[in-house]
């Protein structure tokens, strides 16, 4: 996968996703994310069946943060990928 990257970018992609997902673990960050999606939620569940605008914009606020969350878990994906790789050079 990174048979082509230089030392300094594996290190970066390392340490960026390390830094993610300190923020995904992060307490204060998690409660936003769930006060999030539970308002969206409550406003779809609460909106009258014929407000069809109302509620396409709360799904598509609901997919836009689990679409923020599915990229922030790629970006800690490869920063892993990225040290097993520099861990990897490191015992050619």
């Amino acid at each position: 996968m990174f048979r082509y990257k230089d030392e300094a970018e594996l290190f970066a992609l390392a340490r960026r996703g390390r830094r993610i997902q300190e923020i995904l673990e992060d307490e204060d960050f998690r409660l936003v994310v769930e006060n999030l999606m539970r308002e969206y939620h409550s406003q779809w569940e609460g909106s009258p069946t014929m407000a069809s605008d109302v509620r396409e914009q709360c799904y598509l606020q609901l997919r836009a943060v689990q679409e923020l969350l599915r990229a922030l878990r790629r970006t800690v994906d490869v920063g892993e990928a990225a040290q097993k790789e520099i861990e990897r050079r490191a015992n050619e």
